[in-house]
């Protein structure tokens, strides 16, 4: 049964994706008349920000983080103990991953936001670069495998998204 489960959750999760622009626009078509032309303008310039960067961090841990993690994975055992790894809990590990990633590639967008909305100022920020980038190894520490190679894939990209959201907010003021 658990194939049969698999390609279910596949196929549900798939058809979710492809139809998440069509249901986002429909959700957009719904409140355009309550906005005002500030709200909509700045939805024209969040709504493109966000898949594109949503589908950056998609890519990022399908290529570059889940072969690795994978690997790691896979040779955690040792002579006598076989990988039996469950078809259902390996579908939803890479699109819980997927997902993960498409959130935090959001910190730029987010922070773009929050600047605009006078929630923090950019240049505090710019000051905290060295707790930040501390505190990025230390996220990525707590969260992955006690490997080191691992761990550099998780803080490089959230040190280098900290970084683009300088520039975003630069780009966008």
């Amino acid at each position: 049964m658990e194939f049969i489960y698999a390609k279910l959750k596949v196929g549900f999760l798939s058809a979710l994706m492809i139809t998440s622009p069509l249901i986002i626009y429909e959700l957009l078509l719904f409140a355009k008349p309550a906005l005002t032309r500030r709200e909509k303008n700045a939805i024209k310039l969040i709504l493109p920000s966000f898949v594109l960067l949503f589908l950056a961090g998609i890519v990022f841990a399908y290529f570059i983080f889940l072969p690795v993690a994978l690997f790691f994975l896979a040779n955690l055992t040792t002579f006598n103990i076989l990988n039996m790894w469950s078809l259902n809990k390996f579908i939803s590990f890479i699109f819980i991953t997927a997902l993960s990633f498409g959130i935090v590639f959001q910190i730029p967008l987010i922070m773009l936001v929050l600047h605009r909305l006078n929630i923090f100022n950019i240049e505090v920020l710019k000051k905290q670069r060295k707790v930040v980038y501390v505190l990025a190894f230390l996220l990525a520490a707590i969260i992955t495998p006690p490997d080191v190679v691992t761990q550099i894939i998780i803080a490089v990209p959230l040190i280098v998204l900290y970084e683009a959201s300088f520039l975003f907010v630069r780009i966008f003021r």
